[in-house]
């Protein structure tokens, strides 16, 4: 037996000698290369889900980080607060915001 995936997208468990391919429109099934064991495949879906579901989190770190750099020290903008003013500041803060959106 061997764990493949189906058009659809579903992994299903077939006979050793049926044939796995990829099509046209996908998987017809495709064999999951090194991955002999279900319980192996299941823990891998699990990581990548895992993966995927940080996607936001990730991205959302990276754009504070661009942010801060953006704002600049806090010696920075005090100084622009009072070379500008308060008004200034808080357009120039809304201005990075809208710059480096957070999903």
């Amino acid at each position: 037996m061997k764990i493949v995936q189906d058009k659809d997208g579903n992994i299903i468990e077939v006979s050793s000698d049926t044939p796995c391919h990829a099509g046209k429109n996908g998987a017809l099934p495709v064999m999951l290369d090194a991955v002999k064991d279900k319980a192996v495949f299941d823990e891998m879906e699990e990581r990548r889900a895992a993966w995927e579901a940080n996607i936001d989190e990730r991205y959302n770190k990276e754009v504070s980080k661009n942010r801060r750099k953006e704002y600049g020290t806090p010696e920075k903008q005090i100084e622009y607060l009072v070379e500008h003013g308060l008004d200034a500041l808080i357009m120039r803060n809304q201005a990075i915001k809208v710059k480096h959106k957070k999903k």
